[in-house]
């Protein structure tokens, strides 16, 4: 800004204002930085000195104020501008729509759209986007409904992008907004697209309602409208978090008949749900369509597969899963071992258990105690005691107690007592096995 004589009423402008010339340059100067607060100022310093202001210099005050976040100075100089029609500039009625929303001054939305006519201006998306946008943040569905209504009749083309971002500024807020504007949308006659379905999904999604995201992903479909990733995704985590499995599958289903690409991400959260519900069937099938898609599965791809697997009646397909991993040519973590013989326990594969520990073992995987207890329990179940010496060979640093009823535990314990332990145990364990019989 050039320096001068400071005038009376603006000291602080450090600059010599005397015609709506220079008032003009020091508000686009102020614009431009964005200091509202000057800027209100001087704007008002200058309606003292009896100078009417103008198109740029109402322009300079509201970019500064709506990019300032000052939304309520700026819905401040909206009425005197109106009053002195100066806002002569379809750019200047689009900030003060756009600061009428953010104050939510929804009844002065409606007025900056009443002048557009008398300023032989024709509102375009944006206005009566920004303006319906306030109707809605005041929920006022019916002002929102009539104001779509005039707009299809003042032939204002793009109507689905302006219901989008409506849609786009309050589906985030509450996911009753976003259903209940897509009807108003579809009431007046706009065809919503598929980023307004696609919205309405991800703000179900967002408070955990697959069941009206799943509904609205339907009326996509009878729509004859293509779904999208980041729409289905939202619909996949929402599954997920409700462990809603069915919905999950689907959903993946129907993302491969439109030939969207899926990717680690999406399979995983699938499989996420399948192994909250414990379905383990539709977990390996899940599995088996990622090797044939051409993905690469990873480790937690396998491990929320092998975690769907139910202790006792699903050993053979955590072994399966395992397996997998090993064609893949991934090298098995500790975790996924101790899934794999914890199924094993349950079905009382006590072979399968102790050569899965052997295997791992052999890879110098460090297995806790979880992996070596389900494995000692499954010797025992089956009678199989005199194994457990060989078994916890490997499983250093732990040792054997009896509890109520004659279960074996596994604890941590010094290498020594360790050793100890282990042959004591194995005694224990074969006179209660004698006693059962």
């Amino acid at each position: 800004m050039v320096a001068g004589v400071s005038h009376p009423q603006v000291p602080w402008l450090r600059v010599d204002l005397r015609s709506e010339k220079d008032y003009t340059i020091a508000l686009k100067d102020l614009g431009r930085q964005r200091r509202w607060q000057e800027a209100a100022l001087a704007f008002h310093a200058m309606q003292g000195q009896r100078l009417r202001p103008n198109v740029i210099t109402c322009s300079a005050v509201a970019k500064a104020c709506v990019q300032g976040l000052a939304w309520a100075s700026a819905l401040q100089l909206l009425p005197l501008a109106l009053l002195q029609s100066i806002w002569a500039d379809v750019v200047v009625y689009g900030l003060a729509a756009d600061a009428c929303v953010r104050g939510q001054r929804w009844q002065l939305a409606s007025a900056v759209l009443g002048v557009l006519p008398s300023s032989r201006l024709q509102p375009n998306a944006i206005t009566c986007g920004a303006a319906a946008g306030a109707w809605l943040a005041a929920a006022q569905w019916r002002g929102a409904a009539r104001l779509l209504r005039e707009m299809r009749m003042q032939g204002v083309q793009q109507d689905i992008d302006f219901s989008n971002q409506a849609l786009l500024l309050h589906a985030t807020g509450r996911w009753e907004r976003a259903l209940r504007w897509l009807a108003t949308a579809c009431c007046s006659g706009i065809r919503p697209s598929a980023v307004t379905f696609g919205t309405s999904m991800s703000a179900c999604a967002s408070f955990g309602l697959w069941q009206w995201g799943a509904e609205l992903l339907s009326a996509l479909c009878a729509a004859g409208l293509r779904s999208t990733v980041v729409a289905c995704g939202a619909l996949l985590n929402a599954c997920d978090v409700a462990d809603e499995w069915h919905g999950a599958v689907r959903t993946l289903s129907h993302m491969q008949v439109e030939g969207l690409e899926d990717n680690a991400v999406v399979c995983s959260t699938s499989l996420g749900a399948c192994s909250g519900a414990k379905q383990w069937a539709a977990a390996l099938g899940l599995l088996r369509r990622a090797a044939t898609s051409c993905l690469e599965p990873d480790l937690m791809l396998y491990g929320s597969a092998l975690n769907a697997q139910e202790t006792g009646s699903c050993w053979g397909q955590a072994l399966q899963v395992l397996e997998l991993v090993c064609l893949d040519g991934i090298r098995p973590t500790a975790i996924l071992c101790t899934e794999a013989v914890s199924a094993c326990q349950g079905g009382l594969q006590w072979r399968h258990a102790l050569r899965l520990l052997s295997a791992a073992h052999v890879q110098m995987l460090e297995t806790d105690g979880r992996a070596c207890a389900a494995a000692v329990a499954a010797c025992h179940r089956c009678g199989r005691c005199g194994q457990v010496p060989v078994l916890l060979r490997p499983a250093r640093g732990y040792a054997l107690s009896l509890r109520g009823g004659g279960h074996p535990v596994l604890h941590r314990c010094s290498r020594s007592d360790s050793a100890r332990g282990v042959e004591a145990m194995a005694g224990g364990c074969q006179r209660l096995q004698r006693q059962k019989k």
